[in-house]
């Protein structure tokens, strides 16, 4: 156990909520987390996001938040899309290991659907850079909220 960086293990250990440690963080360990404006909800109406949400339910919420008003655009969903491809919950590699190219694209299309249509959501279209699509966008009080 001393090569995992302790605070990363000790962060599982906790997220568990047994005291127990049910996995291994691998490098890079970079958990996401989801992050969201309560005052853009307070103002548009929509209840708060719940833990153990589904995809389906984070979108119905995108497709809530999402709009123009005041002449300000409010994208209503974003996420870091390469932490999302690198820990998707299925566990596939990006890359196939045994020959040079994409892994199974076959097996991806369900997950890149799934995110697509977030961004097929009226005033949702994705930032030009990773930045842009979460931290910069989300501190300036325009994104509702964003998976990171």
């Amino acid at each position: 156990m001393k090569r995992f960086n302790g605070p990363f293990v000790q962060e599982m250990i906790d997220a568990g909520q047994t005291g127990a440690l049910y996995g291994l963080p691998y490098p890079p360990y970079f958990p996401m987390v989801l992050t969201y404006n309560k005052n853009l909800f307070d103002q548009f109406g929509v209840p708060y996001p719940k833990d153990g949400m589904t995809w389906d339910q984070a979108y119905d919420i995108a497709k809530k938040m999402s709009r123009v008003e005041g002449g300000n655009v409010y994208r209503g969903f974003a996420a870091n899309i390469m932490a999302m491809l690198r820990d998707n919950p299925f566990g596939y590699p990006i890359l196939d290991p045994n020959a040079d190219q994409l892994f199974d694209t076959e097996k991806w299309k369900p997950h890149f659907s799934n995110f697509l249509r977030f961004y097929e959501l009226p005033n949702n279209k994705i930032a030009p850079t990773s930045g842009d699509e979460i931290t910069n966008v989300f501190n300036k009080g325009n994104m509702p909220f964003a998976i990171s």
